[in-house]
């Protein structure tokens, strides 16, 4: 029987100038050694499972259990505060309850660099190499000279490619856009029926580029894409369908920090309309 593939890590860099990070003397300053703590125990779990965890009610009563004297609101009360101050991801957190960061998942995809790797690779926030003949992946594995295109590529993923809207019919354009796909959003790839050359072309004339690479990654970062859909073409569509009430999105140059920051603040109003009174 073959040995099961290890997730997580054993053990993880841990930076001798963290506790002088400025977000986590603001914890301190706030909520004391407990919200220090309680980041620290964060941080185990997370890398213990891999490099995303998932904010439960479970996860919350486990750390407020292990340190003394805390209590759930307060665990509750420092991650909110994380999350605001962006240590972890604020988009994922509020759209799947997924505690993660930029950071974390370099530092997580370092450590594997040399481990095979499952290509269903959920929440991603950075580019991930992922060989499809041997499922190896390779995270800054090569010399200084390709370290420097991996950084490259990096600052792609939240700058997807505008694609053209004009009158091109190249199918080098397509080519482009399944690179990207296989890099940034690899799940969407896997569904039964992927994007075909005339969708393609379809979508680069209907939608501007931002959006695209945005719904794509949240395509690819839903759990049940690859049970529940089928066309990676009309899944786009009815997401976008359900997307048009905040804003019709055909023709328009909205850029994906303006739509980002349109649901970001629809949450905040809908987090503040929930507030006792």
């Amino acid at each position: 029987m073959a040995r099961p593939t290890k997730k997580g890590l054993d053990y993880f860099p841990f930076d001798v100038d963290f506790f002088s990070n400025e977000k986590i003397e603001a914890i301190d300053g706030e909520f004391g050694s407990k919200g220090v703590l309680a980041v620290i125990y964060l941080l185990c779990m997370i890398y213990e499972k891999q490099y995303y965890m998932e904010w439960t009610k479970l996860i919350r009563a486990k750390i407020a259990r292990r340190i003394n004297g805390a209590s759930i609101e307060l665990i509750d009360q420092v991650v909110n505060r994380l999350v605001e101050w962006e240590f972890f991801d604020n988009d994922l957190f509020y759209s799947a309850n997924i505690l993660t960061s930029v950071n974390i998942q370099s530092i997580y995809f370092e450590a594997v660099k040399r481990r095979k790797e499952d290509r269903n690779l959920l929440y991603l926030l950075i580019n991930v190499d992922i060989n499809p003949s041997t499922n190896d992946i390779n995270a800054n594995i090569n010399t200084t000279k390709k370290s420097k295109v991996k950084e490259s590529k990096v600052k792609e993923i939240n700058t997807p490619p505008i694609i053209p809207q004009g009158d091109g019919e190249s199918s080098e354009d397509f080519l482009k856009f399944k690179d990207y796909l296989n890099r940034i959003a690899p799940r969407v790839e896997q569904m039964e029926s992927p994007f075909t050359e005339f969708e393609y072309q379809q979508i680069k004339y209907v939608y501007c580029g931002d959006y695209v690479g945005y719904l794509v990654r949240e395509m690819n970062n839903h759990k049940d894409l690859l049970s529940r859909n089928v066309s990676a073409f009309h899944t786009f569509q009815q997401w976008t369908t359900r997307r048009m009430a905040d804003r019709k999105l055909y023709n328009k140059p909205i850029t994906l920090d303006e739509f980002e920051g349109r649901q970001r603040l629809a949450k905040e109003r809908e987090a503040a309309r929930n507030l006792p009174q």
